[in-house]
């Protein structure tokens, strides 16, 4: 991440431009906040490229396939200009590093990890593009898995997986030499070599990879959610961009909504919350981007819970001032036209400031007393994450409006304004069930407070 440069626009249609991303070739690619209050990533197109159609027709077709390409586990497009220059598009921005950043920050990746993480693709970038494309731009899916395995050669050896150099060059050895795997596991390589087969003909499915892949990895799941629930799993870290999303299973997962029944108005705060979100200390920290350290949470979450913490009284500061808008929603919920099995599914909200808060008071308890916050915190009233399914909107909460602590013993507690606690608060989503005590968590993000 960059700052902006004198030449970069401040403005891209709707959206403010924060900073710069990257660069590619078609474009540079920016941070904005989008009307909303949202970050999202602008990938504007050169202007010396604009006025060449293939290269306009590219970016089009890119722009229909972001449209058409809903998942959880892609970055939903926002807003698109393919009118008149600058052309350009806004998508969710998803915070994190890139493969070459994290390759180069901290080594080749283990065997574990490769194997976890086999999927995604670089289409048409060199020593990526398979052997048939370069040769008579054949495209389809033994073309992907090429590019699929070339990328875990990157990520397995830290080295581009043909070599460096000019761009004939590579496309020269990608077509007549094998690819780099030295120093590869044995079973890793010999799965990474039938992905990169010269004949498309001799590669294996995406269904094969992943059934490969699956069958030697054991995964570890790192929740984007927090804990809520009792027992002490292992802590993972979890990142926080504005917006979040994750996935780990069919929406409609059978049975995995709220049981049948009176639905509790309230959570009991009646356990211990070790769950916490910190600012970024890397340059997107200046945007509002944190992670979350969470302890275990929920084993069976639906796919695609998204959520958005923003300032509620200015869009233009990533900081919280005075408020916090607090949303979540299935994404695309309303793509399969009615609500799935699992709906409704209730999910209550959790405040934690910074400290530990005397209810007596409403100020922090000192820190030889209570070090660290473990409560629950200031939670909202139970609501259906599928309460728009129909729109694809979020249910919206305020704090401190809409929150309140809930003791297992002693009166209800009045949330505190955020201004009481400086600091990096942190926001869990729990699943509600059938009572105040049945709940867990399935997400986490935060905000800070200056």
């Amino acid at each position: 991440m960059e700052a902006l440069r004198p030449q970069d626009p401040l403005r891209i249609g709707a959206h403010a431009l924060l900073a710069r991303l990257g660069a590619g070739g078609m474009g540079q690619v920016y941070l904005g906040r989008s009307p909303g209050g949202r970050l999202v990533a602008i990938k504007v197109i050169r202007d010396e490229i604009a006025d060449h159609p293939e290269a306009l027709g590219r970016f089009r077709r890119e722009v229909e396939t972001v449209r058409a390409v809903r998942s959880a586990y892609t970055a939903n497009l926002i807003e698109a200009s393919l009118t008149a220059p600058p052309y350009w598009l806004a998508t969710e921005c998803v915070s994190g590093p890139t493969l070459g950043h994290a390759v180069r920050r901290r080594g080749p990746f283990p065997v574990a990890t490769c194997r976890g993480v086999f999927a995604g693709l670089a289409p048409g970038t060199p020593g990526f593009a398979a052997p048939e494309v370069l040769m008579t731009n054949q495209v389809g899916p033994a073309a992907d898995v090429f590019a699929l395995g070339s990328t875990m050669a990157y990520a397995a050896t830290g080295r581009a997986p043909f070599g460096g150099g000019q761009p004939a060059g590579i496309g020269y050895r990608v077509v007549h030499e094998d690819i780099d795997l030295d120093g590869v596991e044995p079973e890793l390589a010999e799965l990474i070599g039938r992905c990169v087969a010269k004949d498309p003909a001799a590669r294996p499915s995406l269904t094969e990879v992943i059934a490969v892949a699956a069958g030697v990895f054991v995964a570890v799941r790192l929740m984007p959610g927090g804990n809520g629930s009792s027992g002490s799993p292992a802590a993972s870290d979890t990142g926080s961009g504005r917006p979040s999303g994750k996935g780990s299973g069919p929406a409609a997962d059978k049975g995995s909504g709220t049981p049948s029944g009176k639905v509790p108005t309230y959570i009991a705060d009646n356990r211990v919350s070790l769950d916490s979100w910190a600012l970024s200390k890397g340059p997107d920290g200046a945007y509002g981007v944190g992670q979350c350290r969470t302890f275990g949470g929920e084993s069976d979450t639906p796919a695609e819970f998204q959520t958005s913490v923003t300032n509620a009284s200015s869009e233009s500061d990533p900081y919280v001032t005075d408020k916090a808008k607090i949303e979540f929603r299935f994404k695309y919920a309303d793509i399969g036209g009615k609500k799935p099995d699992g709906a409704p599914y209730y999910v209550s909200v959790g405040v934690k400031s910074p400290d530990e808060i005397d209810p007596g008071t409403g100020k922090p308890f000192s820190k030889s007393i209570s070090p660290m916050n473990k409560s629950v915190g200031y939670t909202s009233k139970p609501l259906d994450a599928y309460a728009h399914w129909k729109t694809g909107g979020y249910v919206t909460l305020t704090y401190p409006d809409d929150f309140e602590n809930h003791p297992v013993r002693g009166s209800v507690e009045d949330s505190i304004p955020v201004s009481a606690d400086p600091g990096d608060w942190t926001v869990v989503f729990y699943h509600v069930k059938s009572t105040p005590t049945d709940y867990a968590s399935i997400s986490c993000s935060g905000f800070r407070v200056k």
